[in-house]
């Protein structure tokens, strides 16, 4: 038994724990999309000779790092997040930004 642990948090440490939680809703989420080795999986195979077996492995290497480290809840949830985002929110976006800046470009287009 720790006898210097208190039974309740002071009132320092939650009012602390109020002030550091956005951060923390917002850090954990990229913590978990900037750990994907995003060089080795995506640019260094692109720019190299390597063959189909050895960009597997590079892929598989990756894969299992990502996962190893990483909750399988959080892999989940960002990586449903994160395609949504990629390929729903940002396309959608774009489109829309597209109608809003020039309408009538938009409205000529649409009609042929």
């Amino acid at each position: 038994m720790n006898i210097f642990q208190s039974a309740q948090p002071s009132l320092f440490e939650r009012a602390w724990l109020t002030l550091r939680y956005p951060y923390d809703i917002i850090r954990n989420p990229l913590d978990a999309l900037l750990s994907i080795p995003a060089l080795s999986f995506l640019i260094i195979p692109t720019f190299s000779s390597y063959s189909t077996s050895l960009n597997l492995l590079f892929f598989y290497v990756t894969w299992s790092t990502l996962i190893l480290s990483n909750s399988p809840l959080k892999v989940e949830i960002v990586g449903t997040l994160g395609i949504r985002i990629l390929f729903y929110i940002l396309p959608a976006a774009g489109f829309l930004a597209f109608d809003a800046a020039t309408p009538n470009l938009a409205a000529k287009l649409k009609e042929h």
